[in-house]
């Protein structure tokens, strides 16, 4: 009976989780401004192609747009993706957030999750706790009260860190002021550059990348090439539908991020919650299922959308799907840039076939004639 309660508990939960972010589209907190002079006790769902959050927001932030700038106070943890993120407001919690362009200038009160092409942590800002960040290049002059773990091709930085620096990629430099109070591990072809007025407490360890790690590259392309025919298989085969759900990601881009970012978070609790229990285990394997059809399906429909763009006028599916596909695949072969791409990818997929799926489901009818 105690299984039983629990696996109830867990499919409802499931069910009223799924249904909020599916019908995400059609909710009242979705907004793309919060004024400045405005309190919001809850959190609040932000999607647009401009967001801009100048008030106060007592929940959680979910945002995703082409251009997002946080400048209020948000007493909960900030899960942003676009194209630009700006954050210079005031964060109680954790900052997660993607973007091509990506600055942090304020307070955090907990970790950064940052991925980005371009990631500046300015002289004004404060990291409560750790910073995790992936960028193709990186400026960070703030502080960071324990850990740095960074992935990057260049690493300029300028501000202090309270524990360990632990650094993996091409360059790294200590300028200025820049302080390390720990030890510094990072791994790269060339080594460290400490400025003259920069200070290491701890020790430094270098460590060499280790030239096997290439024999991945083989396989990584034709992995790419077989996604490539895999998508140019779905426009043969169904090109209208293609067509359909990457339109939903070009008329509604800020949504489709959004869901996508969602879905990314209360997918897994759900699952997990399900296969907690003996009788929610067919429902959880049901949705892993979907999920990883959803997965594979991500990423052409990105392409689709980004061949769309390219191919403005262009009336010739197959076209559109090769082009997009073919930028996507040089773009994921583009260390760091790469990563970013697959996330953005599979965001902007999977929110756009989630709202298409909510679009395409008939209305359950509980009679029979």
């Amino acid at each position: 009976m105690k299984h039983l309660k629990f696996a109830v508990i867990a499919v409802i939960f499931g069910a009223l989780t799924a249904l909020s972010w599916i019908g995400i589209t059609h909710a009242a907190p979705v907004t793309s401004n919060v004024p400045k002079d405005q309190v919001i006790d809850s959190s609040v769902y932000a999607a647009d192609k401009k967001v801009r959050i100048t008030g106060t927001v007592n929940g959680d932030l979910y945002c995703a747009g082409q251009d997002i700038v946080v400048s209020g106070t948000v007493n909960g943890d900030v899960l942003c993706a676009g194209q630009s993120v700006k954050i210079s407001g005031r964060v109680t919690g954790s900052i997660r957030a993607a973007a091509q362009d990506l600055t942090i200038t304020g307070a955090v009160g907990r970790s950064v999750t940052l991925a980005g092409q371009e990631v500046t942590i300015t002289k004004s800002a404060q990291v409560g706790q750790d910073a995790t960040i992936a960028g193709s290049m990186l400026k960070m002059q703030g502080v960071v009260a324990r850990d740095a773990m960074i992935a990057s091709a260049q690493a300029d930085v300028s501000g202090a860190i309270a524990r360990n620096l632990v650094f993996r990629g091409d360059t790294l430099k200590l300028t200025d002021n820049a302080l390390v109070s720990g030890d510094i591990r990072y791994t790269s072809n060339r080594s460290i550059a400490i400025g003259d007025n920069a200070t290491v407490s701890g020790r430094v360890t270098h460590a060499k990348e280790d030239k096997r790690n290439n024999n991945f590259a083989g396989p990584l392309l034709l992995l790419l090439v077989a996604g490539f025919i895999f998508s140019m298989v779905l426009v043969l085969v169904w090109p209208r539908a293609i067509h359909a759900t990457s339109d939903i990601a070009v008329r509604q881009l800020g949504r489709s991020l959004l869901v996508g970012l969602l879905a990314t978070f209360v997918a897994p609790i759900m699952t997990i919650l399900l296969l907690a229990s003996v009788i929610g285990m067919p429902v959880a394997l049901f949705i892993m299922i979907i999920g990883f059809a959803i997965i594979l399906l991500s990423g052409p429909v990105a392409a689709y959308y980004i061949g769309s763009m390219l191919l403005a006028r262009s009336k010739n599916p197959i076209a559109i799907m090769a082009t997009g596909s073919a930028v996507l695949l040089v773009l994921y072969l583009i260390p760091v840039v790469g990563f970013f791409a697959g996330l953005l990818a599979y965001l902007l997929g999977t929110g756009a076939l989630l709202i298409r799926i909510k679009q395409r489901t008939p209305k359950p009818v509980y009679h029979i004639s």
